[in-house]
């Protein structure tokens, strides 16, 4: 029966993946590597599992037959922004083995800030490197070290976030620099899948078509996509 807990558990967490918008699976970049954020369900509560404050990372390997908790966090009681990781509702992996990025949502005054954090050892432990007033999302690239963020880009694990020059980045990257895959989610491009070699200063479209019944299409590798899954006004891209 101890044997069977573990099992039981790592099936409950992957049955509920995507009915939550604080869970998620990230593809790693190691072979067989993935990653999975939710709240923290191994702890009991007699009031519920919803009810738990903790939110935790966990790193699968071997093709899901092993898995880690690289991260935990108390969200009620441990959370100061921008200073402490408050969730890792939003993982992105870096084309590094070992690197990955998360990014945290919160409120300051009577405003909406956006925190961005750095790992090089598998999500264990994070380094802060910026916050932002209002949401903004992040995407990591097929290249080591590289992260998108909007008009932004950084080439260093995003210690620093210099302007693009032109164009500006969305969606899903590419394998080269500046290439990037979309899909339109609103009248007149919805159901064109895009492609760009140049952050979309240039681009081609190709009609894909819309069989989802209402629910925007998206390219998605990470946890990250929640606007289009879920149609949820809140996250809005800035």
């Amino acid at each position: 029966m101890r044997k069977l807990l573990p099992l039981l558990f790592v099936l409950f967490l992957i049955n509920n993946v995507s009915f939550s918008q604080n869970r998620g699976v990230t593809r790693g970049a190691e072979p067989g590597e993935l990653y999975i954020s939710s709240h923290w369900y191994f702890l009991y509560s007699q009031s519920g599992f919803d009810s738990c404050a903790y939110s935790a990372l966990f790193r699968l390997t071997e093709n899901g037959k092993k898995l880690t908790v690289q991260s935990s966090v108390d969200m009620i009681n441990e959370y100061n922004p921008p200073t402490t990781i408050g969730s890792f509702n939003c993982i992105l992996a870096d084309a590094a083995p070992g690197v990955v990025y998360t990014r945290n949502y919160y409120g300051k005054g009577s405003y909406i800030y956006t925190s961005f954090w750095t790992s090089f050892d598998y999500g264990k432990n994070w380094i802060f490197r910026e916050e932002n007033k209002g949401q903004h999302h992040y995407y990591s690239a097929n290249i080591e070290g590289l992260v998108y963020r909007g008009r932004a880009e950084s080439t260093d694990y995003g210690e620093s976030f210099p302007i693009l020059k032109f164009g500006s980045f969305r969606d899903e990257p590419g394998l080269k620099y500046g290439e990037a895959f979309s899909v339109g989610t609103s009248a007149p491009y919805k159901g064109q899948l895009w492609h760009t070699f140049d952050f979309y200063e240039t681009y081609s479209t190709i009609p894909i078509g819309n069989t989802t019944n209402g629910i925007n299409n998206a390219i998605v590798r990470s946890t990250c996509a929640y606007k289009y899954i879920f149609s949820d006004p809140f996250w809005n891209e800035i």
